[in-house]
């Protein structure tokens, strides 16, 4: 089961832990794209999609 719409997506911090972030769809690449919610989370639902640090803008890891 995937989060509905694909509007939100998992980042990989490590320890296995999984943090939430919104993505705006209709915003350009950039850290303007990807909003933090600051909810970590040990199991992601089925389906959804997760992100790596490394694929993400420097301003999103430094809040990280």
């Amino acid at each position: 089961m995937a989060t509905k719409h694909d509007k939100y997506a998992f980042i990989d911090v490590g320890n296995g832990l999984y943090t939430k972030v919104r993505v705006m769809k209709g915003r350009k690449e950039g850290a303007e794209r990807y909003v933090l919610t600051g909810l970590l989370v040990k199991r992601i639902p089925r389906g959804a999609p997760t992100l790596s640090k490394e694929s993400l803008p420097q301003e999103i890891k430094n809040l990280l």
